[in-house]
């Protein structure tokens, strides 16, 4: 069989199909689970074993894999005005402060919601400390307000944005 024949055979291959299945893992964490890897058909996923859940963090997916865990989705996640009418856009991805070309776009890089504060990088993009790190800190009033303090603007790097020193 030439080359063509062989690449023209693959690309009608079936697609592996795998399926998927939530399960809690406790402290408000769910992890993903692929029943079982590479299965040809549907019919064969659905027929697969079911995962292991007695060690989630460890193994059980798949044979010899841990399971993936999901966190939920960032609390503040949303959109804002600040004191000052400044635009804010947050999201489990993201912190973006303005509109427009004027916008500066910080990359989320660690997040300790808990604690209420984030590490991102700035966008090589921004008009101000392009490429550097910031370190955002928030806290909720009690009217309910959320209040933030971006501590860190100009960090040369994560770890530095995150040693800054919380000013709320």
């Amino acid at each position: 069989m030439d080359r063509g024949a062989q690449r023209r055979r693959q690309r009608v291959q079936p697609r592996a199909v795998q399926p998927l299945r939530l399960r809690a893992a406790g402290r408000g964490r769910l992890v993903l689970l692929p029943e079982r890897l590479r299965r040809p058909t549907a019919q064969a996923a659905e027929a697969a074993p079911a995962a292991d859940a007695s060690d989630p963090a460890n193994g059980g997916c798949g044979g010899a894999f841990p399971w993936s865990a999901l966190a939920p989705g960032l609390a503040i996640a949303g959109e804002y005005t600040d004191s000052f009418a400044g635009a804010h856009q947050i999201s489990t991805a993201f912190w973006k402060q303005g509109e427009g070309a004027d916008a500066s776009w910080h990359w989320l890089y660690a997040v300790d919601a808990e604690a209420g504060w984030m590490v991102a990088q700035n966008d090589a993009n921004n008009p101000f400390s392009p490429g550097l790190f910031s370190r955002f800190d928030w806290t909720v009033g009690g009217d309910g307000t959320l209040y933030f303090c971006q501590s860190a603007f100009d960090a040369e790097s994560a770890e530095a944005a995150a040693a800054a020193i919380r000013t709320l």
